[in-house]
């Protein structure tokens, strides 16, 4: 019978970002680097910014469309409708 460790190859990582890594990078480092093509963070503002940037967009649209009060209104029962469902 095999050793079921002897598949597994662990090594100490020298990567900063590892969790058993003693160099962490601080919050400050994390927050302003430079946004890299395909990184988790560039990722998160993507998506971010297409959910939100879309919204905020058509809302003058609508209250145009639909008037300030029904507007309004739509606004409110579509904030109770999001804080009712989560």
């Amino acid at each position: 019978m095999r050793d079921a460790d002897a598949d597994i190859n662990i090594k100490k990582s020298s990567n900063p970002m590892s969790p058993g890594s003693m160099h962490r990078r601080t919050w400050s480092t994390r927050t302003f680097s430079k946004l890299d093509k395909g990184s988790v963070r560039g990722s998160i503002m993507s998506l971010t910014s297409a959910a939100v940037g879309g919204g905020v967009l058509s809302l003058p649209y609508v209250f145009c469309l639909s008037g300030w009060a029904a507007g309004i209104f739509l606004l409110l029962l579509g904030c109770f409708a999001g804080i009712w469902s989560n």
